[in-house]
C-alpha cells in the first residue's frame, strides 16, 4: 500500500521581538563602545538582542524586571538600559520606579521596548514618560539610533 499525506501550510506566530529588516542601514558603530542592560521576560528576545548588539556594545542581560532591579543592585555603570514594559512581576514601570529610586542619574537612560499592548496603567506611563519609547518589532539601527542619543 501507498498512501499520500498532505498536510495544509500552517502559519507559525512570530516571536515576542523580531528586529524589523526594512529601515536604515546599521550603523558602523557608535560614538563609542556602550554598556547596556537589556531586561526583558523573554530569553529569545534578549539572546537575539545580545546578538545583534555584540558588534557595537557590550550588553548585559537580565531575564525580568526583578533580575534587573538585582543587577543594578551591585552594577549601575551602564549607559543605556533597554528594558520591556510590559512583563510579569516586575513591570517596566516598577523598574522605572527602582532606579528613579536608587539611581536616579541612570533614569533618563532608559528606553522602553513595547509591543503595542497595554494595560490602562501602562498606556498612561507610556504617554507620560519622558524616557525614549521603541516599538516592536524594531531593527538594530532603530535602537542603536536611540542608544546614541544617550551616549552624546
Amino acid at each position: 500500500s501507498t498512501f499520500t499525506v498532505v498536510l495544509p501550510v500552517r502559519r507559525v506566530p512570530v516571536a515576542p521581538l523580531t528586529l524589523a529588516s526594512s529601515g536604515p542601514e546599521v550603523p558602523a558603530r557608535l560614538s563609542r563602545r556602550a554598556r547596556v542592560l537589556l531586561i526583558d521576560d523573554e530569553i529569545i528576545v534578549l539572546r537575539t538582542l545580545q546578538r545583534a548588539l555584540e558588534p557595537h556594545c557590550d550588553a548585559v542581560d537580565a531575564l525580568g524586571g526583578a533580575a534587573g532591579l538585582q543587577v543594578l543592585q551591585t552594577d549601575a555603570a551602564f549607559d543605556a538600559v533597554l528594558c520591556d514594559v510590559m512583563m510579569p512581576g516586575v513591570d517596566g514601570i516598577a523598574v522605572h520606579e527602582g532606579i528613579l529610586a536608587r539611581h536616579p542619574e541612570l533614569a533618563r537612560r532608559v528606553i522602553f521596548a513595547t509591543g503595542g499592548a497595554f494595560t490602562p496603567r501602562a498606556k498612561r506611563f507610556v504617554d507620560e514618560v519622558d524616557n525614549p519609547v521603541i516599538e516592536k518589532p524594531f531593527s538594530v539601527a532603530q535602537l542603536l539610533e536611540k542608544i546614541e542619543v544617550l551616549l552624546v
